[in-house]
């Protein structure tokens, strides 16, 4: 303070403040979620937070879990940073892809009689998860006796490695053997016309072929009557010529 007439003199005194940082204002974190078989890695805090335990530690089990974070404000100069934060970190059960059935490729089959017949020749099993399954291929039923013809019936099972199984049942038919009819020479068989026509009985062919006794005795006599007159003819002819010559 100046001098003046009320007051002769001032004098200084030094004292000392000390300004401590100030506590940040902060919301804690919610509506964290992870799934069964994660880590707090996989978890994404918002920004300045930092979780206080390893990344590597599990969320654990399914259900709401409590894990501890820290928040670090931008002025670090002025304020403190602020640990030990809980927060709840909601877990959710790991959606696993249901297992695919396996799918078994087999088809009905026809045999004959006295074939070899195997009924796992020709049959594959496949599964989306374990791939080629035809080595398990199990035959349930099988009643298969390729000595008679009949219809029979065969039934195959197939189990993937988590316990999905199949099952598929095919026919298989037993035909008998075809009769081998004998061979006919092309250049022997009868024509269409031929087998047609039907050949008269040979009493009936001799006597419409050989002429009647009448028919036969007729004939000759009007040759002969033939021959008479033209041998008269002849002569006439020849006694007129005579005649114009004397």
């Amino acid at each position: 303070v100046a001098e003046n007439d009320t007051h002769k003199r001032a004098e200084t005194d030094w004292k000392e403040f000390i300004i401590s940082k100030a506590m940040p204002t902060y919301e804690v974190p919610t509506n964290l979620t992870a799934i069964v078989g994660q880590t707090l890695a996989d978890v994404t805090l918002p920004e300045s937070f930092a979780w206080q335990d390893d990344t590597t530690t599990s969320v654990g089990s399914a259900g709401t879990n409590t894990f501890k974070v820290t928040y670090t404000p931008k002025d670090t100069t002025n304020y403190n940073t602020v640990t030990d934060i809980e927060v709840i970190l909601t877990v959710n059960p790991k959606m696993e892809e249901l297992n695919a059935i396996p799918i078994i490729n087999a088809s009905d089959k026809t045999l004959t009689v006295g074939d070899t017949f195997n009924p796992l020749e020709g049959v594959t099993a496949s599964d989306k998860e374990d791939g080629d399954l035809t080595k398990v291929i199990e035959v349930l039923e099988n009643n298969v006796d390729t000595s008679k013809a009949s219809i029979y019936e065969i039934t195959y099972k197939v189990t993937d490695s988590k316990g999905a199984s199949s099952t598929k049942t095919i026919t298989v038919t037993v035909k008998a053997k075809d009769t081998q009819n004998p061979t006919i020479d092309d250049n022997k068989k009868p024509s269409a016309t031929d087998t047609d026509k039907k050949p008269a009985s040979t009493d009936k062919q001799t006597t419409s072929n050989s002429p009647k006794t009448g028919d036969s005795t007729n004939m000759t006599t009007w040759l002969a009557l033939m021959f008479v007159s033209l041998g008269l003819l002849a002569g006439v002819f020849t006694v007129r010529k005579s005649r114009k010559s004397r």
